[in-house]
């Protein structure tokens, strides 16, 4: 709607809105008859498309003033607006809320299902949510859920909140609905978009949801997997995700799976959620062991920078109490480190996540890993640096950072049987030295 305060002075607005009731203060039914004839008439004119909402709403208005002059000729005028077909199919439930609020209940519903209309299921679904909680029988309920079942998607109201009102008749109607919902999302995938609001922190339901769901979960899962499919919104903080996993801890693996089905698409991995507050719950040492092995059980190339593994240990700059997350990180790291260290494929996806840490990070766990074993070639086989290479300007800075990175290793291989990872890094040492040299001549001789 127009605001016309912002455009008017408010006696100006005043005399405006006096002036339009007046205007149709004498109008018999006979004048409506006419008057929709002309408003379509007027809708068809091409030069009026790009204002047709704002025309539509006007419509609204002169049968609201109507609503009030004249209630029983409202509801003889609305009544034939129906049997032409509901012509302009507003948008707007304020027609249906004055019906209800001049007939009875019993009435209204009669009234809006007594012709067959494109648009009658969008009507039906206004009475519904107008319905008064005190007036609302258990026929009503069917009759809603009669709706939820054939209705078309575009008729389906977005809101789940107003089902509440309804648990006085049947405590499980939310789970009711969602599962009316969730079986159609089988042949009408973007429809499970409605029960989007179920996850949505802002909403009533969603304050209640997973106490309502504690006793359906794989509904709950398939729902929360599902909407998210059609919606990467939804749950844009992962809270939804946790209070799920407060119910059942498994459901990380199935989080894990969705990942992986979905990895094609680039909002699975790129970044936008943090994970970070796995690391802040009681259970996380579980959770992450539990997903860091169902990963690499499934993923196929583990080394990509993008892997959901290095995800789960990314922390953002909002992550205040990052020290203390890394701490619990490394502590993990270091206790499968310790228990798996012959486990050459395990350490070696393991340590594809510790080539993105800081080099002091990465020195601790390295030691670890040479403190349990001492088989050379096994040393040979885990990553000790990044695949993915990144610079701005003069290279030389990268590879001394990996000089110093590397010399730090030495005082953890000071011991004979690890002469041979010792003399591996000083290769790798001289290596990169070679590097520097070659770089300063490129970066003078680009001067």
């Amino acid at each position: 709607r127009v605001n016309f305060c912002a455009l008017f002075s408010l006696s100006a607005v005043i005399e405006m809105l006096q002036r339009f009731t007046q205007y149709f203060n004498s109008y018999t039914f006979s004048d409506y008859q006419q008057f929709f004839n002309q408003c379509v008439d007027i809708q068809n004119q091409s030069k009026f498309q790009d204002r047709n909402s704002y025309f539509l709403s006007e419509i609204v208005d002169v049968l609201s003033v109507l609503a009030s002059r004249d209630p029983d000729l409202y509801i003889k005028v609305l009544e034939y607006y129906l049997s032409l077909g509901d012509l302009f199919k507003f948008n707007d439930s304020h027609l249906v809320y004055q019906l209800i609020q001049i007939c009875d209940v019993e009435k209204t519903y009669e009234l809006l299902n007594k012709f067959e209309y494109p648009s009658k299921n969008k009507r039906l679904f206004y009475f519904y949510q107008l319905l008064s909680q005190e007036k609302i029988t258990i026929d009503h309920l069917e009759q809603l859920y009669h709706l939820y079942e054939g209705s078309k998607q575009n008729y389906i109201p977005d809101s789940l909140d107003f089902l509440l009102k309804y648990q006085l008749v049947d405590k499980s109607v939310i789970i009711r609905v969602a599962k009316i919902i969730w079986e159609r999302s089988h042949s009408e995938s973007n429809i499970i978009g409605k029960l989007s609001q179920l996850f949505n922190k802002f909403t009533e339901v969603n304050i209640i949801v997973y106490d309502l769901f504690k006793n359906n979960l794989p509904l709950l899962k398939q729902v929360y997997i599902s909407v998210t499919d059609v919606d990467r919104h939804v749950d844009y903080n992962l809270q939804s995700f946790a209070s799920i996993l407060d119910l059942d801890p498994d459901f990380i693996i199935e989080h894990v799976n969705w990942i992986f089905k979905n990895k094609n698409q680039s909002y699975c991995l790129d970044g936008s959620h943090n994970y970070s507050f796995l690391w802040r719950r009681e259970d996380y040492n579980n959770l992450i062991n539990r997903a860091l092995e169902h990963i690499y059980k499934t993923e196929n190339n583990y080394f990509l920078s993008n892997s959901f593994a290095l995800k789960l240990f990314i922390l953002k700059a909002e992550d205040r109490d990052g020290e203390c997350l890394c701490n619990k990180q490394d502590t993990l790291l270091k206790n499968i480190i310790k228990h798996r260290h012959h486990d050459i494929r395990f350490i070696q996806f393991i340590f594809s996540i510790i080539t993105q840490f800081s080099y002091p990070r990465r020195y601790q766990l390295i030691a670890m890993f040479v403190e349990n074993n001492s088989n050379f070639k096994d040393f040979q086989k885990i990553p000790l640096e990044s695949f993915i290479n990144s610079w701005s300007g003069s290279a030389v800075p990268m590879y001394q950072a990996r000089i110093d990175y590397y010399q730090s290793l030495i005082p953890c291989l000071n011991k004979v049987e690890l002469l041979q990872h010792r003399q591996y890094i000083e290769k790798r040492i001289q290596g990169y030295r070679e590097t520097v040299e070659s770089e300063k001549k490129k970066d003078f001789m680009e001067e």
